[in-house]
C-alpha cells in the first residue's frame, strides 16, 4: 500500500509536464477516473518533459510521500508498502507483496524517439522476507534511556511467517540473518525505511508493553499507577491460604530457635518483588547473604523465598557465580525480573573480587546496574535496569572489611546441617 495522494493541483501540474497518469483527480468532486486513451502511459515526443522539466518535478515533489511517479511506476507500486529515501534521483524501499522481497528500486525517465515514460530500476534485494506487521513498544519507564524495541513479523515467499518480540532494528536484522533472510549490506537501514512507512501510513501499532517481568510504577502525580507486567493474577482460594498455613508450620520444625531466620525469610519474599518501585524514593531492600558450614541449608533456606513466588525449581532463578563474574553477566541477570533470584557459592572476598562488591552494593540501592552501547556504530548508550534483588549464598563470610557492603545487606548463618 503506498501513500496518501498528491493534492490536486499537484495532480494537474503533473499532467502538465508528463500527461494524465491514468488515476488524475476530478476537478468537481475529487473522484478518480481512469482514461482508456492509450496516452495515460505513453507521451508524445514533441510533449515529453526535459530532463530540467523532469528534475524540477521531482524537487517539487520531494515532501510529498506519495504515489505520483507516472501510470506504469505507481501501477507497480499499487498495494506494496514503500518509502521515499531520496529525491534526486527519487529511491523508494520496497516490501514487494508479490515477491515478498525488499528492495531498493529508483524511479528512471525512459525516452526514445517515440515516447518518454517512468519506470522502477530495481537496484539491490537486501530481505527475501518482508514486514507484515510492525508493534512498536513504547517506554512507560521514564528513567530508563532504552533503545526502541519493536515486535515484527514476516513472512516469506514460502508463506512462513516468523514474529521477533521486543527486540531493537538491529536484533531483529540479526534474527533474519540467522534464518538466511539478509542478502546485501544496509539491511537494517531498509527495516527502518519500512518503519518508517508503517507510521506515515498509520498501520504501526502502538503500544506500553515491556519485555520485563514484574512490578513497575509508572506516571507521575495522581496519575501513577502500578502496572503488573507479563504477571498473571489470580484469585487465591480460602483452601490454598489454609494449606500455605500448614506448610509454614512444618517448616517451623526445621527452624528450630531461629524462627526469627524463617519469619525474615517469608517477610523478605513478600517485599522483594515490588520494592524496585520505590527504588530512587530513598528506599531499597537489603539483600540476603546466607554463609556458614557446609549443608546447612542456606541454598533451601533461599528456595523457601522463590518458592512463594513458585520459582524454586526455574533454573533462570537459581544460579551460581559464574552468572554474575562480570559486569556484563551481572547486568543482564539483574535486568529481566523484578522477582528474587538465588546466587549460590558467592565468594565475595579478595581484592579480585572488589569491582563485584561494589557493582553489588549500586545495584542494591540504585535502579540502573550498568550502561551499554548496542553496537560499535551506537552513539548512545542504553540503561540496564538493577530490577531482580538477589540471595547470596557462601561457605566463606561476605567481606566484612567493606562496611558499605555489610550495611547494606541481611547477613544470616544457620548453623544446624538438617
Amino acid at each position: 500500500m503506498g501513500y496518501s495522494g498528491p493534492t490536486k493541483e499537484e495532480n494537474e501540474d503533473f499532467a502538465s509536464l508528463i500527461g494524465e497518469v491514468g488515476h488524475g483527480t476530478d476537478e468537481t468532486n475529487g473522484s478518480k477516473e481512469n482514461s482508456n486513451d492509450n496516452t495515460n502511459h505513453t507521451y508524445d515526443n514533441g510533449n515529453s518533459p526535459t530532463e530540467e522539466e523532469y528534475d524540477e518535478k521531482e524537487e517539487r515533489s520531494s515532501t510529498q510521500n506519495t504515489a505520483c511517479y507516472g501510470p506504469e511506476v505507481d501501477a507497480e507500486l499499487n498495494g506494496n508498502v514503500f518509502y521515499r529515501i531520496n529525491v534526486k534521483p527519487t529511491k523508494l524501499i520496497i516490501a514487494y507483496s508479490q515477491t515478498k522481497q525488499l528492495i531498493e528500486a529508483t524511479v528512471s525517465l525512459k525516452k526514445d524517439e517515440t515516447m518518454a515514460m517512468l519506470r522502477l530500476v530495481h537496484n539491490k534485494t537486501f530481505l527475501t522476507s518482508i514486514p507484515t506487521k510492525v508493534v512498536r513498544h513504547k517506554n512507560p519507564l521514564t528513567f530508563l534511556d532504552l533503545a526502541a524495541k519493536y515486535t515484527m513479523t514476516f513472512v516469506d515467499a514460502a508463506g512462513e511467517y516468523n514474529t521477533f518480540r521486543h527486540k531493537t532494528l538491529g536484533e531483529i536484522l540479526g534474527c533474519l540473518r540467522d534464518l538466511g533472510y539478509v542478502l546485501s549490506d544496509g539491511a537494517e537501514g531498509a527495516l527502518g525505511a519500512m518503519v518508517q512507512a508503517f507510521k506515515e501510513t498509520k498501520i504501526i501499532e502502538d503500544n506500553q508493553d515491556m519485555d520485563f517481568t514484574g512490578f513497575f510504577a509508572v506516571g507521575e502525580g495522581n496519575s501513577r499507577k502500578i502496572i503488573a507486567s507479563n504477571i498473571e493474577i489470580k484469585d487465591v482460594a480460602v483452601t490454598d491460604l489454609e494449606e500455605s498455613s500448614k506448610f509454614i508450620e512444618e517448616l517451623a520444625s526445621y527452624y528450630e530457635g531461629r524462627l526469627d531466620l524463617l519469619s525474615t525469610l517469608i517477610q523478605w519474599g513478600i517485599v522483594a518483588p515490588v520494592i524496585f518501585m520505590l527504588k530512587g524514593h530513598n528506599y531499597f531492600l537489603k539483600w540476603l547473604h546466607f554463609y556458614g558450614f557446609p549443608n546447612a541449608t542456606k541454598s533451601n533456606s533461599g528456595k523457601i523465598v522463590l518458592g512463594l513466588d513458585a520459582h524454586q525449581d526455574d533454573h533462570d532463578f537459581l544460579l551460581n557465580i559464574s552468572r554474575i563474574d562480570s559486569i556484563a553477566r551481572l547486568g543482564d541477570m539483574l535486568s529481566h525480573s523484578t522477582f528474587p533470584k538465588l546466587v549460590d557459592e558467592a565468594d565475595l572476598n579478595g581484592p579480585e573480587k572488589a569491582w563485584l562488591v561494589n557493582s553489588l552494593k549500586s545495584a542494591i540501592e540504585g535502579k540502573i546496574a550498568r550502561s551499554k552501547f548496542l553496537t560499535n556504530r551506537s552513539t548512545a548508550s542504553t540503561s540496564i535496569p538493577a530490577l531482580s534483588p538477589l540471595i547470596l549464598t557462601s561457605n566463606p563470610p561476605p567481606p566484612f572489611y567493606d562496611s558499605g557492603y555489610i550495611s547494606q545487606s541481611l547477613r544470616a548463618i544457620k548453623k544446624t546441617t538438617q
